[in-house]
Order: C-alpha cells, then sequence, then structure tokens
C-alpha cells in the first residue's frame, strides 16, 4: 500500500470535490487545501487526465476548470512544499 510522507495510507488521502466547470484553478485549490487544513501552506496543483498517466502542473491558476479541460474523474494532486522551503518534484 502506498502511503505520504507521514505514513498515512495515500487511500485515506482521497476526498471527493465538486465544482463548476467555470470555478477558476485558484479557486479549486484554495477548497482542496481547506479539505486538507492547508489554508495557509504554500501549494501547488498537479492533474492527470483519465486517459494517459501524464501528471501535468497548473501553471496558470486564472484558468478554468473548462478551459484546463478537466472533466469528472480525472485525478488532482496537492503537492505542498516541504518545510516551506521546496517541493518535492522540480517544475
Amino acid at each position: 500500500m502506498l502511503s505520504g510522507e507521514d505514513g498515512i495510507p495515500i487511500d485515506s488521502c482521497i476526498v471527493p470535490c465538486f465544482v463548476s466547470n467555470k470555478s477558476k484553478m485558484s479557486k479549486l485549490i484554495d477548497i482542496i487545501k481547506a479539505k486538507f487544513s492547508k489554508t495557509k501552506a504554500e501549494c501547488r496543483l498537479w492533474y492527470r487526465y483519465m486517459v494517459t498517466s501524464k501528471w501535468t502542473l497548473v501553471t496558470n491558476k486564472e484558468q478554468t476548470v473548462e478551459e484546463l479541460g478537466l472533466s469528472f474523474g480525472d485525478k488532482l494532486i496537492l503537492e505542498e512544499k516541504i518545510g516551506g522551503k521546496k517541493f518535492m518534484v522540480d517544475e
């Protein structure tokens, strides 16, 4: 079973999130951060389309869900800076 940095199983970190297609990515990031009590943390969002296995960093937070092409069932990962200093994955 996969686990995160804190040893919590990844499956227990999955939360559903429903937003409008017109929602900006910045709003989606804020909603996800709130669900994980990370409102003050510096985070970034990665997405993966259902048809590919490639993870892509959200670089334009002003894009809407629709403009980015996300749809029901797409996977998202919220990445938090480690110790407030750096991200785990370099861009």
